[in-house]
């Protein structure tokens, strides 16, 4: 899977904020429920996100939780780094080459080259487009969310 548990529901908890008015403070607990995310995993998504300045947080009574910037400034690539797990980097671990033992194996330079192109994309893509009311008109609608406006069936009106 390319994107952890957390991190979808990272985007539902992004989403719920961005049909806000911006500016408006959402306590955790309501963002919670709305999404059927789990509270603990919203309180430790919404601090995450917070950390990486994606939300911003408002201490006292009537705190929670408000967008920090709008939905076409936050990038995917922000979100991976905010509630991904550990850094990617970590992961590739240098292997010898079976013919060549004092050689790297090539699909580790393959794999860093891959990755690089991977995140380099989702540094470009932004949360917009996730959390857009409508599908883009060229999008199979078998694809759609179903409360998405090229989902909505066409009727035809009826002559009397």
């Amino acid at each position: 899977m390319l994107f952890s548990k957390t991190m979808i529901q990272g985007v539902y908890v992004l989403c719920h904020l961005s049909r806000k008015e911006p500016g408006t403070v959402v306590p955790a607990g309501p963002i919670a429920e709305a999404m059927s995310v789990p509270p603990e995993q919203t309180a430790k998504i919404l601090q995450a996100l917070a950390r990486a300045g994606v939300v911003r947080s408002v201490r006292g009574r009537r705190g929670g939780y408000a967008l920090a910037k709008p939905p076409e400034e936050i990038t995917i690539g922000e979100l991976v780094d905010a509630l991904g797990p550990e850094e990617d980097e970590a992961r590739f671990e240098s292997r010898n080459c079976p013919l060549m033992p004092d050689q790297r194996c090539k699909a580790y330079f393959g794999l860093r080259r891959l990755h690089g192109r991977v995140r380099g994309f989702l540094g470009t893509e932004t949360l917009a487009p996730l959390i857009a009311d409508a599908c883009d008109t060229d999008q199979d609608p078998a694809q759609c969310d179903a409360g998405a406006a090229c989902c909505q069936e066409q009727v035809e009106p009826v002559d009397q």
